[in-house]
């Protein structure tokens, strides 16, 4: 077995010691731990047993002033984009139970899918490298332009999965688009990859496109469990965030409704439509809520839509002088996919129809994704020059 493998397993010899909160010592970093769910989650069918302490935790929650914001609420954000260094984001959170749960079972290789910039892909990829497991992405061709491998250059996200060592394949545009039932084929696709794998002798685990699968969904039941030490129940009324897979917002919405839906979950959409997102919702929801439990999507999640702007992975002008207006005036960096989309989102139902809020105090979370700025896509570049390069001794004339 690979050495770093090992590192993962062996401090099992740490259990007896009880450390299964989230407040662990570095010496934890790595490594698979025991895990105790919340007793406000007795009303979930699953419930996972061990976790791989990966994320940097608790992120902060703090007060911010972006512009834009109406006088009358309070806005404050919760740094998720602070999880890590090449780990940062919402994707490392599920990753600690998907990884706990690969480990356990012996694999030697993982297999997921993304778009070609995806956050996911690079998170697991680079955890796969941290345990000595061999990672395989099959990118989506998401992107106008993209037909073959030679299309995609090593740059942003894609940069660092494979500097990770992923295998990276190119599902075929023309099936991509042909398919009546995206999500199928993607598992599909998985499936089929996966069987090649066991063919050669290795044993693979699959993970689903964007980590959204009912173990992954523990990643934000704990999110949850963390804000709520953190005051959460009792300063804030709305937590927003971006909806893409909506495994995120599907985790708190869970952990609102199971303590006592205090709260208002907002799910802005980047992408699918909210049909399709309130059906994976309740999807997930049939997965993991004991039977006498099950309430509907639409019960526990508002999902917001109309702020998707270009296209998944496309920025509009706006959209980009909105992450250089926040990054100035909060030092707060907004990706271009997920997190701008979703602020513009929410600053516009705020002022719209502010009676959609359960409250003025609005806490809004960060999912990360800062390295699809420097995917080449978005032409922030022009943006930010025609103000902030100058010669030297324009300064002072």
């Amino acid at each position: 077995l690979h050495a770093n493998y090992l590192c993962c397993m062996l401090p099992w010899r740490f259990s007896a010691l009880g450390l299964v909160g989230r407040q662990m010592g570095s010496q934890f970093f790595n490594t698979v731990q025991p895990y105790r769910a919340p007793d406000w989650a007795e009303g979930l069918a699953l419930k996972p047993e061990k976790r791989l302490v990966l994320c940097i935790s608790p992120t902060p929650i703090h007060p911010w002033h972006p512009p834009g914001v109406p006088q009358d609420f309070q806005l404050s954000i919760k740094r998720d984009d602070l999880t890590g260094s090449t780990l940062s984001g919402n994707k490392v959170r599920k990753l600690e139970f998907i990884f706990a749960d690969l480990l356990e079972k012996g694999c030697d290789s993982v297999v997921t899918a993304g778009g070609i910039q995806s956050n996911h892909c690079r998170t697991t990829a680079l955890v796969a490298a941290q345990c000595g497991v061999q990672p395989h992405v099959v990118l989506i061709p998401d992107e106008k332009g993209i037909t073959e491998p030679s299309d995609i250059g090593y740059i942003g996200n894609i940069l660092l999965t494979g500097l990770a060592g992923a295998r990276i394949s190119l599902l075929p545009r023309d099936e991509y688009e042909a398919a009546p039932d995206i999500t199928q084929y993607f598992a599909d696709s998985l499936t089929s990859y996966s069987q090649e794998l066991k063919k050669k002798g290795m044993k693979p685990y699959i993970i689903p496109v964007g980590g959204a699968s009912p173990l992954g969904e523990w990643g934000y039941i704990e999110a949850f469990n963390e804000m709520i030490k953190q005051g959460i129940l009792d300063d804030f009324d709305d937590i927003v965030l971006a909806g893409g897979s909506i495994g995120t917002a599907f985790g708190l919405a869970v952990a609102n409704y199971l303590t006592g839906s205090k709260l208002k979950v907002h799910a802005v959409t980047v992408s699918l439509g909210v049909d399709s997102l309130h059906a994976e919702v309740d999807k997930l929801l049939s997965s993991v809520m004991k039977e006498q439990n099950i309430i509907s999507s639409r019960e526990i999640l508002h999902i917001v839509d109309g702020y998707t702007g270009a296209s998944h992975g496309d920025s509009t002008e706006e959209e980009l002088v909105m992450i250089r207006d926040v990054a100035e005036s909060t030092g707060v960096v907004l990706d271009p996919v997920f997190t701008v989309k979703a602020f513009i989102g929410m600053i516009s139902e705020m002022k719209k129809d502010p009676m959609q809020f359960k409250g003025k105090r609005v806490l809004f979370l960060h999912t990360g994704g800062v390295y699809a700025l420097f995917d080449g896509r978005c032409n922030i570049n022009n943006i930010l020059q025609k103000t902030k390069i100058a010669r030297y001794e324009d300064f002072f004339s």
